[in-house]
């Protein structure tokens, strides 16, 4: 959601028809994530959001393996991966996207997060902010890192 309507405009532009969500869901309680949350409230008019945890993910079963959304992955891109499949039953991960929490991370964590790409091998990984570019280098030394940014579409069918 950001800092402001922006999100609004934006998802007007894309013909988002904002009276149509039934949830909202928010990575985690930073302002930079959810002070733009008023002007949604402003627009439906009564709506609330429900209480969302300071860490959490989305995550979708393709036929391809597992898309994980990640907010910042407070708790640890590895252990936010680790948790989905567990949770999913799937070991196949077709990609991983958002916030790694790894800006400036001490180089024996980056280490072990680069060996559990490794050994977990997703098909796509889109990391963005809270990550990096030393730490986005070191991923895609061993998985296959793409840029990402505002309007990009994946899709996983």
């Amino acid at each position: 959601m950001g800092y402001s309507d922006i999100f609004l405009t934006n998802g007007d532009r894309m013909g988002v028809d904002f009276l149509d969500i039934d949830q909202v869901v928010l990575s985690h309680a930073h302002l930079d994530h959810t002070w733009g949350l008023q002007h949604l409230i402003q627009r439906l008019a009564g709506r609330q959001p429900d209480f969302v945890l300071d860490d959490s993910a989305l995550v979708y079963r393709s036929d391809r393996g597992l898309v994980i959304i990640t907010g910042c992955a407070h708790a640890g891109i590895c252990n936010t991966v680790a948790c989905a499949m567990k949770v999913c039953g799937e070991d196949r991960v077709a990609d991983i996207i958002g916030g790694f929490h790894l800006q400036d991370p001490p180089e024996d964590q980056l280490a072990g997060t680069v060996q559990y790409f490794k050994e977990v091998k997703p098909a796509a990984v889109h990391a963005c902010h809270c990550t990096d570019f030393h730490s986005r280098r070191a991923l895609a030394a061993v998985s296959p890192l793409s840029e990402m940014g505002v309007g990009l579409t994946l899709a996983y069918t």
